[in-house]
């Protein structure tokens, strides 16, 4: 097993599928991505189990609904294709 240290950079650390951001007085989070995500769940019409394709959809909501996101990420993740990076 290998382990890495994560650094905090700009009031920012990645653990897990999250990023935590410092504030002097409170922390935020959000929902971590790698730089290669890349967006793309199990396509409807292929060939995988139906309970496969409604599982990842099924863990997405449940991600938001478990976090306690600020409303602007909630907004960010709920509707991503409406928002500007």
């Amino acid at each position: 097993m290998q382990l890495t240290q994560e650094l905090e950079r700009e009031h920012k650390i990645n653990y897990l599928d999250i990023t935590i951001h410092r504030k002097p007085t409170h922390a935020n989070i959000s929902i971590f991505r790698k730089p290669t995500y890349t967006d793309t769940l199990i396509p409807y019409t292929s060939n995988h189990p139906a309970q496969h394709k409604y599982a990842a959809i099924r863990f997405l909501y449940k991600r938001l609904d478990t976090y306690q996101l600020q409303n602007k990420e909630y907004q960010r993740e709920y509707n991503p294709q409406h928002t500007t990076q």
